[in-house]
């Protein structure tokens, strides 16, 4: 995952939760949040989706590298990738993959530059 700040990792995490409070019922949905590569022990973006899903209504549980998925959880993993003046975020979800890219605007913040590309059934 690059660098991103608090701010971004705001945008971002708020950007996925609600891509998913429109795909998974968020009151009754657990979420397994996979660790990312290389753990990134000082990684804002992940406590920013675990909040950022909570606030949404989802069940969240944070795994540890090598831990199995709880019975009936949905597991999620997530990559945020530099590209151009902005971002790529790219999520895993059970068996659905999404990804969006955001650009920076003339302020230098984050926001969404093009809609939800999602492909299902993928490895």
């Amino acid at each position: 995952m690059s660098e991103v700040s608090a701010n971004d990792a705001n945008v971002l995490a708020g950007s996925i939760a609600e891509f998913l409070g429109q795909h998974l019922p968020p009151a009754g949905t657990v979420l397994a949040l996979q660790p990312t590569q290389g753990g990134l022990v000082n990684n804002p973006m992940t406590p920013a989706l675990s909040r950022a899903l909570r606030s949404s209504g989802f069940g969240v549980t944070e795994l540890a590298k090598d831990a199995p998925v709880p019975a009936g959880a949905h597991s999620v993993r997530y990559l945020v990738t530099p590209m151009y003046n902005g971002v790529l975020i790219r999520v895993r979800y059970d068996r659905t993959n999404v990804s969006r890219w955001f650009a920076r605007n003339t302020s230098g913040n984050l926001q969404p530059a093009s809609p939800y590309s999602v492909q299902r059934g993928g490895q």
